[in-house]
This record gives C-alpha cells, structure tokens and sequence, in this order.
C-alpha cells in the first residue's frame, strides 16, 4: 500500500449512543465572590437532557453561607489551582452531608489553555459516512480519511473502524455517538487552543454543509509530544441524530476544491456572515426544526438570503429600488436560472405538479408554487388558510425538498462546485449522483 498513513487514536472512548464520558473525579472548588465551597465528585459530560458538563459531589468544607442563596449564582469551577470555567448550581440536597449538582455555562476546559502544543486532537459525532483515502488500521485498511488543508492548518478526520456498527446502534438508540476521530496541526509549527478556535468554527460550518445537520468538532485536546496539556469539554453544537438528506455523495474521495473555495470566502467578514447565515437556515430546513411548514418558511428565507448576496450584491444583476420590488417567485427565477435550472416542477414530485395543473391560471411554475404555498402559510387570512387546510402532507413535502434542491444548489455554485451531487428530487427512487447542472 503507497499510502501508510495511520489512523487517529482515539483519545475519547464512547462504546455506546449517550455514554457518559467522565472528565474528572476528586476534589473542586466553587468560587464567587464572597463563597469558597469545596467539594469531593465528579465532573461529566452528558447528552441528556441537554449537552454539556455537569458536576456532582458532597461538600467537603462546612459553611454558613453554603447554605444561603447558593442557587442562582454564577461560580468559578478551580480544578488543581486552574479555573476550568464559570458554573451554576442547580440543586442542593442538605441532610447529614450537603450534596450539590451543578451545570457548567459556556467554556469548560481542563489544564492550561495558554500552553502551546504541536497539534489538536478532536472526535465528531453523528457526521454522515464518507468513504475518503485509505488509512491504516490495526487489522488493515480502510478507505476512511478525509483531509481538509489550507495556507494555515493541516485538519485530518478519519472514520472509525466499527464506523457500520456504531451507525446501527445510533440508527436504533437515536442521540449521540462519535463516529470520526481527528486531529489538527499548523503549518506554522506550535499552537494554542486561542489560535485554532476560528478554524474549527470554520470547519464545523464546512461540516454542517457536508451533513445537512450539526456536528461540530468537540472534545478537543491539546497534545505535546503525545502529552495531553490541555481538554476543552465545551458544549459545542451538535444535532441529535437524525435521517436527512443532503447534497454531499459519500464516495466523494476529496473535498479539496469545494474547501478551498470555501476557506477563500470565510477570511472577508461580510461573507463569513452570509455562509454562516446561509448554512444556518439550510440546516434548520432540511432538519423540519418547524415541521415541515416552518420548514419551507426557513428555505424560502435562506433563497432571499441568496439571492441578495449573490445576485444584488456580488453579481449586481439588478440595483437600486427594482432590487427589492421584485417578487420572490421572479428572484427565485432568477437564481435557478444562473444554475442553470428548468422552471418546471421535476417530475417526480406528483404533488407539486397536480397542484399547478388545478390552479393552473394562478400557478405559473415550479417557483411560484413554492413561493405561493409559502406564502399561504406565513399570511393569516381566511382564503390563505384555507389554501394550508386544502394542502396534504406530501404537497407541502415535495415544497420542501424543492426549495432545499435550490438552495444546496445555490450553494455549491457559489463555492464554484464542478463535481456530483445527490440530487434530492428523485424521492421515489434510490438518490443518484449527478453532475451539477452547470457542468
């Protein structure tokens, strides 16, 4: 084999979905101003109910004031003399001992943080499989490496071994398992963890677009010469698992153009906002955060998103006033048009299509039965609601992935996509790979 590139250790071990991963056990402090509490736990990272660092323990040290307004106070959580973070106290038990629950708020993160290490280790959880380079295994090979290079940074991501099974156990359980293990390094030699956070943000949107849903790097750690200095257990976004579709085809070997495009964007401010904007919306879409009407509410906000970023602004096909007097259905034209996209409604989408040919005079095409069954759902009067009561679930399915299909598409021809894409239309039939249409 020419490549003998090995795969990632894993510095995270999660056997099962929802594992409570232990960061610490012994003795902590909780500090605020006037309050010093001691106590003997444990830390942990859990998934339910929500994500994040939870503390556990019996007060050590006895204090009057402990057992005085403790809740509703914001606390310092000190760990060998290093403050990992701010915390909050949620419950307190007093009988013979005096036990405390607690939850961490925002950044958690044991060890020195200023400490530069030659590289940052990090797990993924609930990313969609991807079949990358071969890497080498204990047992072998497998094709599971995805690697992700610019001017600054080196990022690594490999699929791990039982890659299969853990995707059955997510599949059954739901919730939250690591699949992906990875790791990044500079170009510019050492790094601190203040250095990379931009970075992985940036990788986490990449991601986001990639899976069609959230999955940011987490349970990242700082290593020097295979000597963990520092473990950052932050609640980093992550959406439960959850079948979508999305755009990126698995045997996709390589993202490098798509990244690079990607990266060239992310450095002016104003473009990071729209693509952060732009994923957001995508994301909460085609996960039905509203159900399927919010849904279609949320795509119809990333198209006008779109279409004035890179129509108005970038293109400038059309300026001033006519810019924002345009209807939706005519920007949407307009958008698919540059995509080189038929105004039709696909074929497969049955629904779509009766609903043009019975409001044939009212409907004109694809676009505007998008727009107009959008819009029956934002507007409250009596003849838009009962259009939304005359609508079946697949009617308003199909509207969904019509507008998600625009918007993917939107996407990868700004990011100057020239490769295959899933093409979520065929909703009757196995999803193929296809070439974009402007290829």
């Amino acid at each position: 084999m020419p490549n003998e590139s090995k795969q990632i250790k894993e510095l995270v071990q999660m056997e099962k979905p929802n594992e409570s991963i232990v960061i610490y056990k012994g003795i902590f402090q909780l500090i605020t101003d006037d309050i010093v509490i001691e106590v003997e736990g444990s830390l942990t990272f859990e998934w339910f109910p929500s994500i994040g660092s939870r503390f556990t323990g019996n007060v050590v040290t006895e204090n009057s004031k402990v057992r005085q307004s403790v809740q509703f106070r914001v606390y310092d959580l000190i760990i060998d003399g290093l403050p990992i973070g701010q915390c909050f106290v949620s419950v307190i038990i007093s009988s013979d001992a005096l036990y405390i629950e607690g939850a961490m708020k925002g950044l958690t993160v044991i060890g020195d943080k200023s400490v530069p290490v030659s590289k940052v280790t990090f797990s993924i959880a609930n990313l969609k499989e991807f079949y990358g380079s071969a890497v080498k295994t204990e047992t072998g090979y497998i094709s599971g490496r995805l690697l992700f290079e610019n001017e600054g940074y080196i990022i690594k991501i490999d699929k791990l071994t039982d890659y299969s099974e853990r995707h059955f156990m997510l599949r059954n359980k739901g919730g939250y398992l690591i699949l992906y293990t990875g790791e990044i390094t500079s170009r510019k030699g050492s790094i601190k963890r203040s250095d990379i956070h931009e970075q992985l943000i940036l990788l986490s949107a990449f991601l986001n677009f990639l899976n069609g849903r959230r999955c940011s790097p987490i349970f990242r750690k700082g290593v020097f010469e295979d000597d963990i200095k520092w473990c950052d257990y932050t609640a980093y976004h992550v959406d439960q698992f959850k079948f979508v579709n999305s755009w990126a085809p698995p045997s996709k070997s390589s993202f490098d153009a798509i990244w690079g495009e990607f990266c060239k964007l992310w450095k002016d401010t104003n473009n990071r906002q729209f693509m952060t904007d732009a994923i957001h919306w995508y994301t909460e879409a085609n996960n039905q955060s509203g159900l399927v009407d919010g849904a279609i509410i949320m795509a119809q906000t990333a198209l006008e998103l779109i279409y004035n970023w890179l129509l108005v602004e970038q293109k400038r096909f059309i300026i001033g006033k006519d810019a924002e007097n345009i209807s939706a259905a005519n920007k949407i034209r307009l958008l698919i048009s540059l995509l080189k996209i038929s105004n039709n409604v696909p074929p497969s989408f049955r629904e779509l299509n009766k609903y043009i040919d019975c409001a044939a005079e009212e409907v004109q095409d694809a676009p505007d039965a998008f727009v107009q069954i959008r819009n029956a759902l934002v507007h409250s009067q009596a003849t838009k609601r009962r259009k939304v009561a005359e609508m079946n679930d697949m009617l308003k399915y199909e509207s969904l992935q019509l507008g998600l299909w625009y918007v993917e598409l939107s996407l990868l021809y700004i990011l100057n996509y020239k490769g295959k894409y899933i093409n979520r239309c065929n909703i009757y039939t196995d999803r193929i790979e296809i070439d974009v249409p402007w290829v």
